[in-house]
């Protein structure tokens, strides 16, 4: 199995990665803003009372999605360096060869 990265590539995946979460954020924003019963005024109270489920829902998958993409992030970063470590040491260690 062959394995080949590139850095800039890895760097462009996670800036894509960095504008999905901002995002994501907007729209966690967004339902928090949204949420008070008393957003719209007296006269939308009871339009917000019946789309309350609906919107507890979306408040809902929105908040996984958020923990999601964390999580992506997170992993994806953590794998870079450990690809960009091992890179390092892999050219390190062909330089001893040739060196010594």
């Amino acid at each position: 199995m062959r394995h080949s990265s590139d850095e800039g590539e890895l760097r462009a995946h996670l800036s894509k990665l960095d504008d999905v979460g901002a995002r994501i954020n907007e729209a966690v924003s967004a339902v928090e803003q949204t949420s008070n019963p008393m957003a719209f005024g007296a006269l939308g109270a009871p339009l917000m009372a019946i789309c309350a489920a609906a919107q507890a829902m979306a408040g809902s998958a929105i908040d996984e999605a958020a923990e999601s993409a964390v999580e992506h992030h997170r992993a994806f970063g953590a794998m870079a360096l450990d690809i960009r470590h091992n890179e390092q040491a892999r050219v390190s260690a062909f330089d001893g060869m040739h060196n010594g």
